[in-house]
């Protein structure tokens, strides 16, 4: 005979609304206490039959859990029966298994006022009074147990990624974020060190939600590059279609579905979850709402929860990158771990920025490189951006040589505004063909007596009469300025390289 749902009742029994009503209890225990007897006969947990009936009885006894069913087949749950030992003696008021004073809310009212005269009766007498078992639904820890340490490996990678943390990486257009974060995945995937850092192993499930056609180019460059097998990459995988994390729990629910299943396949747990990008998996929500905001953060706590591993967001830097993160400030405050990309002329670099149960500030380095892939069928070479780990210390020092000789001195600045307001003339022209041009048409050139005499109005004149000096400082400046590669320069022409111009 088909019975009803075990769990049809537990709810309401919950809420207080069923006449077996009995206060709080564990229900996420009896629920997968329940669903484990049933794996172990063989059947889905919403068809018990009279075999594994009489286990779930006997389990959720070991729990002090007065287990029954009812005619129709569903279980019931009321309040533990047995005491939690304790210094103080432990008073539990179960509520009458009767239908009518359940559903009569004038006997509910004095029930009321019969569990308000019980708990100032034992508050009195020096008891502990719970009605239903709150120190398990709450997880009460009291005194001295409130100090024990938790000398526990909390590390999917060490001292950056926690198990079970909620983490961002973000960075501006370019800084290499996806890809500095998909050499973490691999490596938790493959159960390598990375950049020196111990790895838990495990499931790592990559939703590639920015350019996730070509997104297995990314990960074929870093199988060469990083020398990964095949075996390495079983327990990695890619989700590749778009998302919804804000506004609709079920994208949660189905990875939360796909973590268990693959966990199961290759037989190791989840460690990391990546969402490339935050925006992509926003569905047109404002990122600047606490609203917005705060259902993502939900929903990838929820997630969090549901699968037990880290969650990673990529995400994008705001308008002032020294401001950190776009989008609303509640972000940060969720996190258990904020990790910064930047990008430098001589290399990149990664900065934990902030870390919940560890130190802030580690630091790592990597450089990007293209990697040939093939050719397509017209024979165009294919190639794709991995990270590759560099000397942090180096790195360092080439980017901060590099920044430096990027500043433009007084003069520099003088040029370049100049170039900038000819350029910008409507009867500007643009480079011809020839020998040390670029092709025709591509830039607008400005001549350099047209600049030297701009410039020369934007500088202080000699006093006292001072020879002149401006022009062999514009020419300097020019020089300078073409050997940072601001500008080029042919037959006393200049140009901006980084500026082209519509030929047309």
């Amino acid at each position: 005979m088909t019975t009803e749902n075990p769990f049809v009742r537990l709810e309401r029994q919950m809420r207080g609304e069923h006449p077996t009503a009995s206060g709080l209890f564990d229900r996420d225990y009896v629920k997968a206490t329940v669903t484990k007897i049933a794996e172990e006969a063989g059947t889905a947990y919403d068809h018990p039959d009279e075999n594994w009936r009489a286990r779930i009885t006997i389990e959720l006894e070991k729990k002090g859990l007065d287990a029954r069913w009812d005619p129709a087949g569903s279980l019931i749950v009321p309040v533990p029966t047995k005491s939690i030992p304790d210094e103080k003696p432990v008073k539990y008021l179960h509520n009458p298994s009767n239908t009518e004073l359940a559903l009569n809310s004038a006997n509910e009212a004095a029930l009321e006022r019969d569990l308000n005269a019980a708990r100032q009766e034992a508050i009195a007498s020096g008891e502990v009074f719970l009605v239903g078992s709150a120190i398990g639904l709450l997880k009460v820890k009291r005194g001295a147990e409130t100090a024990n340490a938790v000398l526990e490996d909390i590390w999917v990678i060490e001292d950056v990624l926690m198990e079970s943390g909620f983490s961002v990486t973000y960075g501006e257009p370019g800084s290499g974020k996806s890809a500095a974060t998909l050499s973490m995945a691999l490596h938790i995937a493959a159960g390598r060190e990375w950049n020196g850092k111990m790895v838990e192993p495990g499931v790592v499930i990559y939703a590639a939600l920015e350019g996730s056609r070509m997104f297995s180019n990314r990960v074929a460059a870093a199988k060469k590059v990083l020398d990964l097998s095949d075996d390495d990459l079983q327990s990695f995988a890619t989700i590749n279609t778009t998302i919804d994390l804000r506004s609709n729990d079920q994208y949660r629910k189905k990875i939360g579905e796909l973590a268990k299943v693959l966990s199961k396949d290759v037989e190791k747990p989840v460690r990391l979850i990546v969402i490339d990008t935050l925006n992509r998996s926003f569905n047109g929500g404002n990122e600047n709402s606490p609203e917005d905001m705060g259902a993502l953060i939900d929903n990838i706590v929820e997630l969090i929860e549901q699968v037990g591993c880290c969650v990673v967001l990529v995400h994008h830097s705001g308008k002032d990158a020294a401001r950190g993160m776009r989008g609303h400030s509640s972000l940060l405050g969720a996190l258990d771990t904020e990790i910064r990309i930047e990008r430098g002329e001589a290399g990149r670099t990664i900065t934990v920025t902030k870390q919940r149960e560890g130190e802030d500030g580690e630091q790592f380095a990597f450089r990007t490189t293209a990697v040939e892939l093939g050719q397509t069928p017209k024979g165009k070479v294919v190639k794709a951006v991995v990270a590759v780990p560099a000397d942090l210390q180096e790195v360092k020092t080439a980017n901060a040589t590099a920044s430096k000789k990027k500043r433009l001195g007084g003069n520099q600045q003088v040029v370049m505004e100049s170039f900038q307001i000819l350029a910008a003339e409507p009867d500007a022209k643009k480079n011809p063909s020839g020998k040390g041009w670029p092709e025709p048409g591509r830039f607008t050139i400005v001549g350099f007596s047209d600049l030297r005499e701009m410039a020369k109005g934007k500088m202080d004149p000699p006093e006292n009469g001072e020879k002149d000096r401006r022009a062999g400082k514009i020419r300097e400046a020019v020089n300078r300025l073409v050997e940072k590669g601001l500008l080029c320069m042919n037959n006393q022409f200049l140009w901006n390289p980084k500026n082209p111009r519509d030929s047309s």
